[in-house]
This record gives C-alpha cells, sequence and structure tokens, in this order.
C-alpha cells in the first residue's frame, strides 16, 4: 500500500482537489495530512474511527470539520483510481 501522506501530496495536485469547494480546500490538505498521521501504519475500521474523531478536536472552523468527511471521501475515491 502506498503511503497516504504521499497520496495526499498526489490529491492535492489532482483534479479532484481542484473541484473542492474552496472554502474548504483551505483546510482539505492539513486536515488529511492530520487524519493520516492518526491513522499510522494500520488502516483498521477502528483506527479510522479514532482518527476521525481526533479531526474533529482539530482548530479549524467548524464548516470545515463538519465536511471533512466529504472531503475524505473524495480522497478515497481518488485512491480508488490511483
Amino acid at each position: 500500500m502506498r503511503d497516504l501522506t504521499e497520496a495526499v501530496q498526489d490529491y492535492v495536485g489532482s483534479e479532484y482537489y481542484l473541484f473542492l469547494d474552496p472554502a474548504l480546500k483551505e483546510y482539505a490538505e492539513s486536515l488529511l495530512h492530520a487524519w493520516c498521521e492518526q491513522i499510522g501504519d494500520e488502516v483498521a475500521p477502528e483506527t479510522v474511527g479514532q482518527a476521525l474523531k481526533a479531526v474533529g478536536t482539530l482548530g479549524v472552523p467548524v464548516d470545515a470539520r463538519k465536511a471533512f468527511p466529504d472531503v475524505l471521501r473524495d480522497f478515497f475515491d481518488f485512491l480508488k483510481k490511483t
């Protein structure tokens, strides 16, 4: 499996990111990096849930935190197609 933090960089340079809501772009990359750091080396249902909770506590606007599941879903779609 490819390194998730490298995948975030690829995602940020992709069309997926280009079409994100401009208000989310300001926070999407840092939220995805924080999520990846929380996941660590083992992507499992438990770590995914814990990482989502951790992202929810970051000091970013509430709207960005609420939209993060959509950003994450878009990121996963990107991963499936690469």
